[in-house]
């Protein structure tokens, strides 16, 4: 009999579920990567294959070899942003029922109350004025530049910790009813009271516009009658005699004088922009003389702007046109043409009535100068200013 021991069916047996169990136990230890972590931090672990665990193991979270938390779907567990919409149905406004009313002094001092119940407080302003609204906590001090709820209408408050409101009146003494309630204040009637107004129509001889008067609470908007303060323009309150629209200094009646601010068809003169000028007003040239004619007498310190002028010859013969002072321009003669030389039917013609061809300047008439006894014939457009 050797040392070895003899192989026995019944020991095989035994070895081999020895080493099962010796695997299960393995495999629960490998899948069991901590312990119930409790109140630890969250950690994540990397594994090239993560264990599959089972009810009531603990596994660690698991990451990627870069860190990166393993997103199951996701190659590499790259992180992912999260995406989606999001609906919600908000309910109007309900009331508890809770309801307070108040009076808004006006524009000296302000009264306060405690809130009604509810998370928001509805508003409502019944008076001809604005009302400013302030809220506190025990107590709380209105002024003109708090919350404003306008004339006829109102406004809705989440009140959160405040318990206590204050209101102010704006140009005079308004009531209020306030209802507690709940939700998103919607559907609620806006400002209407105390609108309106009265418009006078203009005339034809109104040098002014149409005058729109504004009415509060039935009666027309004064110093004591307003919206904080009053519709001012200079100072003064806007009335028929103080309108806020008046006649620009860009506008003007036809035939009127050019107003200052008036829209022209402009063009550059001496480096300058000034104004187009049109021809209002022509002379005849009918000269058979050799003589010095007057054509447009001088008008104090104005200019003579010729915009077209023409002539044609009966015969042989000279035209200039000059200017100057006194009897036909005989002091301070001045050329203002070239000495054109016509003959039988020839003539000339300069301008279109549109911009000066000729200016005279200011203080001197405008004058015609021939030197045959042969006709002269023709016209002068120009205006004078």
């Amino acid at each position: 009999m050797t040392g070895l021991l003899k192989r026995s069916p019944e020991m095989f047996i035994v070895r081999s579920m020895i080493l099962c169990s010796i695997l299960l136990w393995s495999n629960s230890i490998f899948a069991q990567q901590v312990f119930n972590p409790k109140d630890s931090s969250i950690v994540c672990g990397y594994n090239s294959s993560p264990p599959t665990l089972t009810s009531g193991w603990y596994g660690l979270v698991q990451c990627n070899s870069l860190g990166y938390l393993a997103v199951v779907g996701v190659a590499g567990g790259t992180p992912i942003p999260v995406t989606g919409t999001f609906s919600a149905t908000l309910g109007g406004f309900a009331p508890t029922p809770s309801y307070v009313t108040a009076t808004a002094p006006s524009s000296s001092a302000s009264a306060g109350a405690a809130l009604p119940t509810g998370t928001v407080v509805v508003f409502y302003n019944n008076g001809a004025y604005p009302v400013s609204i302030k809220l506190g906590v025990g107590s709380a001090t209105a002024t003109a530049t708090n919350d404003i709820v306008a004339a006829g209408g109102w406004l809705a408050l989440t009140v959160g910790s405040n318990t206590y409101f204050s209101v102010y009146g704006i140009g005079g003494s308004s009531a209020l009813v306030l209802s507690g309630g709940s939700g998103l204040a919607t559907g609620v009637g806006g400002g209407s009271s105390g609108g309106g107004g009265t418009v006078t129509q203009g005339t034809p001889a109104s040098t002014g516009p149409w005058i729109f008067t504004p009415w509060i609470g039935g009666s027309a908007m004064s110093a004591t009658n307003g919206y904080y303060t009053n519709l001012l323009q200079g100072n003064a309150v806007i009335s028929s005699s103080n309108p806020l629209f008046t006649q620009d200094a860009a506008d003007g009646a036809t035939g009127s004088s050019v107003p200052l601010k008036a829209m022209q068809q402009g063009v550059v003169s001496s480096g300058n922009l000034v104004g187009m000028v049109q021809a209002d007003k022509s002379v005849a040239i009918s000269i058979s003389t050799a003589t010095t004619t007057q054509l447009v007498a001088l008008s104090g310190s104005t200019k003579i702007y010729v915009t077209a002028w023409d002539v044609i010859a009966a015969g042989t013969g000279n035209i200039q046109l000059e200017y100057g002072t006194g009897t036909n321009c005989g002091t301070g003669t001045t050329a203002l043409t070239g000495n054109y030389n016509l003959t039988a039917q020839a003539g000339i013609a300069k301008g279109n009535g549109l911009g000066p061809v000729l200016v005279v300047p200011a203080g001197n008439a405008l004058c015609a100068l021939t030197s045959a006894a042969v006709g002269m014939y023709g016209s002068v457009s120009y205006t004078q200013f």
